[in-house]
Protein backbone atom coordinates (compact mmCIF):
# COMPACT_ATOMS: atom_id res chain seq x y z
CA UNK A 1 0.00 0.00 0.00
CA UNK A 2 2.68 2.73 0.64
CA UNK A 3 4.32 1.81 -2.37
CA UNK A 4 1.50 3.09 -4.14
CA UNK A 5 1.14 6.48 -2.45
CA UNK A 6 2.71 9.14 -4.01
CA UNK A 7 3.99 13.04 -3.29
CA UNK A 8 1.23 14.54 -5.50
CA UNK A 9 -1.07 12.60 -3.08
CA UNK A 10 0.13 14.31 0.14
CA UNK A 11 0.76 17.97 -1.56
CA UNK A 12 -3.28 17.27 -3.12
CA UNK A 13 -4.32 16.18 0.46
CA UNK A 14 -2.48 19.01 2.13
CA UNK A 15 -3.54 22.12 -0.06
CA UNK A 16 -7.03 20.29 0.86
CA UNK A 17 -7.04 20.44 4.11
CA UNK A 18 -5.74 24.09 4.06
CA UNK A 19 -8.56 25.24 1.60
CA UNK A 20 -11.17 22.88 4.12
CA UNK A 21 -10.67 25.02 6.72
CA UNK A 22 -12.65 28.04 4.70
CA UNK A 23 -14.68 26.05 3.25
CA UNK A 24 -16.65 24.31 6.66
CA UNK A 25 -17.21 28.01 7.43
CA UNK A 26 -19.27 27.96 4.40
CA UNK A 27 -20.99 24.94 4.90
CA UNK A 28 -21.62 25.44 8.44
CA UNK A 29 -23.80 28.92 6.92
CA UNK A 30 -25.91 26.03 5.28
CA UNK A 31 -25.94 23.54 8.21
CA UNK A 32 -26.02 25.83 11.62
CA UNK A 33 -26.57 22.71 13.46
CA UNK A 34 -23.67 21.14 12.88
CA UNK A 35 -20.26 21.96 14.36
CA UNK A 36 -17.71 23.16 11.94
CA UNK A 37 -14.84 21.45 13.37
CA UNK A 38 -17.42 18.33 12.52
CA UNK A 39 -17.77 19.80 9.23
CA UNK A 40 -13.94 20.46 8.80
CA UNK A 41 -13.24 16.74 9.53
CA UNK A 42 -16.47 15.33 7.56
CA UNK A 43 -14.79 17.52 4.61
CA UNK A 44 -11.51 16.09 4.53
CA UNK A 45 -12.52 12.41 5.32
CA UNK A 46 -15.14 12.35 2.26
CA UNK A 47 -12.42 13.41 -0.16
CA UNK A 48 -9.38 11.24 1.10
CA UNK A 49 -11.19 8.13 2.02
CA UNK A 50 -13.89 8.46 -0.74
CA UNK A 51 -13.01 10.92 -3.09
CA UNK A 52 -15.79 13.83 -2.46
CA UNK A 53 -14.10 16.70 -3.07
CA UNK A 54 -15.83 20.40 -1.77
CA UNK A 55 -18.45 20.79 -4.51
CA UNK A 56 -19.59 16.94 -4.64
CA UNK A 57 -19.94 17.86 -0.56
CA UNK A 58 -22.38 20.78 -1.43
CA UNK A 59 -23.58 19.39 -4.52
CA UNK A 60 -25.61 16.35 -3.04
CA UNK A 61 -25.62 18.01 0.29
CA UNK A 62 -23.92 15.77 1.92
CA UNK A 63 -24.15 17.55 5.58
CA UNK A 64 -27.69 16.44 5.32
CA UNK A 65 -26.94 12.78 4.41
CA UNK A 66 -25.74 9.70 6.50
CA UNK A 67 -22.94 7.83 5.38
CA UNK A 68 -24.58 5.21 3.77
CA UNK A 69 -26.30 7.77 1.66
CA UNK A 70 -23.45 9.00 0.86
CA UNK A 71 -21.70 5.86 -0.54
CA UNK A 72 -24.59 5.85 -3.48
CA UNK A 73 -23.17 9.14 -4.98
CA UNK A 74 -20.10 8.26 -7.64
CA UNK A 75 -16.98 10.74 -7.08
CA UNK A 76 -14.61 12.01 -9.53
CA UNK A 77 -12.37 9.62 -8.62
CA UNK A 78 -13.80 6.46 -8.55
CA UNK A 79 -15.66 7.84 -12.28
CA UNK A 80 -12.17 7.95 -13.18
CA UNK A 81 -10.93 4.80 -11.58
CA UNK A 82 -13.64 2.21 -12.48
CA UNK A 83 -16.57 3.53 -14.22
CA UNK A 84 -14.37 5.20 -16.77
CA UNK A 85 -12.37 1.72 -17.51
CA UNK A 86 -15.41 -0.09 -17.20
CA UNK A 87 -16.61 1.38 -20.06
CA UNK A 88 -14.09 2.14 -22.57
CA UNK A 89 -11.43 0.94 -23.69
CA UNK A 90 -7.92 2.24 -22.39
CA UNK A 91 -7.01 3.60 -25.35
CA UNK A 92 -10.37 5.52 -25.57
CA UNK A 93 -9.50 6.77 -22.13
CA UNK A 94 -6.47 7.84 -23.34
CA UNK A 95 -7.69 9.61 -26.31
CA UNK A 96 -9.78 11.55 -24.37
CA UNK A 97 -7.31 12.41 -21.70
CA UNK A 98 -4.67 13.53 -23.89
CA UNK A 99 -5.82 17.21 -25.49
CA UNK A 100 -2.99 17.09 -28.39
CA UNK A 101 -4.62 13.26 -29.65
CA UNK A 102 -8.09 14.26 -29.18
CA UNK A 103 -7.58 17.18 -31.22
CA UNK A 104 -5.84 14.95 -33.94
CA UNK A 105 -8.26 12.62 -33.58
CA UNK A 106 -11.39 14.44 -34.00
CA UNK A 107 -9.89 17.91 -35.82
CA UNK A 108 -12.98 18.11 -37.74
CA UNK A 109 -15.17 18.82 -35.26
CA UNK A 110 -12.79 20.70 -33.04
CA UNK A 111 -13.17 24.23 -35.30
CA UNK A 112 -10.27 26.02 -33.77
CA UNK A 113 -7.38 26.42 -34.32
CA UNK A 114 -4.72 24.53 -31.98
CA UNK A 115 -0.28 23.47 -31.75
CA UNK A 116 0.69 21.52 -29.23
CA UNK A 117 4.48 22.21 -27.92
CA UNK A 118 5.25 18.75 -28.40
CA UNK A 119 7.45 17.95 -31.55
CA UNK A 120 7.25 22.13 -32.32
CA UNK A 121 10.16 24.69 -32.16
CA UNK A 122 9.44 27.99 -30.64
CA UNK A 123 9.89 29.59 -33.81
CA UNK A 124 6.42 27.50 -34.70
CA UNK A 125 4.78 28.39 -31.98
CA UNK A 126 5.31 31.84 -31.66
CA UNK A 127 4.24 32.38 -35.34
CA UNK A 128 0.65 30.54 -34.51
CA UNK A 129 0.01 32.61 -31.28
CA UNK A 130 1.64 35.97 -33.31
CA UNK A 131 -0.86 35.05 -36.03
CA UNK A 132 -4.07 34.33 -33.60
CA UNK A 133 -3.27 37.17 -30.79
CA UNK A 134 -4.73 35.68 -28.50
CA UNK A 135 -4.81 31.91 -27.09
CA UNK A 136 -5.72 29.35 -24.25
CA UNK A 137 -3.03 27.45 -23.00
CA UNK A 138 -3.85 24.34 -21.43
CA UNK A 139 -1.25 21.64 -20.19
CA UNK A 140 -1.82 18.55 -21.80
CA UNK A 141 -1.80 16.21 -18.55
CA UNK A 142 -4.11 18.55 -16.35
CA UNK A 143 -7.75 18.69 -15.37
CA UNK A 144 -10.54 20.34 -14.41
CA UNK A 145 -9.09 24.10 -15.41
CA UNK A 146 -5.89 23.28 -13.24
CA UNK A 147 -3.08 25.60 -15.29
CA UNK A 148 -4.85 27.06 -17.89
CA UNK A 149 -4.09 30.83 -18.72
CA UNK A 150 -5.06 33.29 -21.74
CA UNK A 151 -1.59 34.58 -23.71
CA UNK A 152 -1.39 36.89 -26.02
CA UNK A 153 1.28 37.98 -28.93
CA UNK A 154 2.62 40.65 -26.46
CA UNK A 155 6.42 40.54 -25.87
CA UNK A 156 5.94 39.78 -21.83
CA UNK A 157 3.37 36.99 -22.47
CA UNK A 158 5.42 35.37 -25.05
CA UNK A 159 8.53 34.81 -22.69
CA UNK A 160 6.60 33.80 -20.14
CA UNK A 161 5.34 30.95 -22.29
CA UNK A 162 8.65 30.48 -23.92
CA UNK A 163 10.10 29.99 -20.04
CA UNK A 164 7.09 27.86 -18.56
CA UNK A 165 7.93 25.74 -22.01
CA UNK A 166 11.43 25.06 -21.62
CA UNK A 167 12.16 25.32 -18.27
CA UNK A 168 8.79 23.98 -17.25
CA UNK A 169 9.39 20.87 -18.89
CA UNK A 170 5.51 19.98 -19.86
CA UNK A 171 3.83 19.58 -22.75
CA UNK A 172 1.08 22.55 -23.57
CA UNK A 173 -1.66 22.64 -26.04
CA UNK A 174 -2.28 26.18 -27.56
CA UNK A 175 -6.16 26.82 -29.04
CA UNK A 176 -7.18 30.07 -30.09
CA UNK A 177 -10.10 31.61 -28.25
CA UNK A 178 -12.72 32.43 -31.63
CA UNK A 179 -14.14 29.27 -33.05
CA UNK A 180 -12.43 29.12 -36.63
CA UNK A 181 -12.25 26.46 -39.11
CA UNK A 182 -8.03 26.71 -39.78
CA UNK A 183 -5.87 24.27 -38.48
Amino acid sequence: MYKKLKLYRFVTVFAYCKSSWSNSAFVKTKCPTKNRLYIYFDLIYWFVFHGFDFNDYCTFRFWNKSAQERKTYISLRKNNNHLTLMFSTPVAVQLFRDKSSFNQRFAPYVHRAWITTAGHGWNEISNFIHRQKNVIVKPIDLACGVGIFKADDSESQLDMLRRRIFEGGGILSLKVLSRTTSH
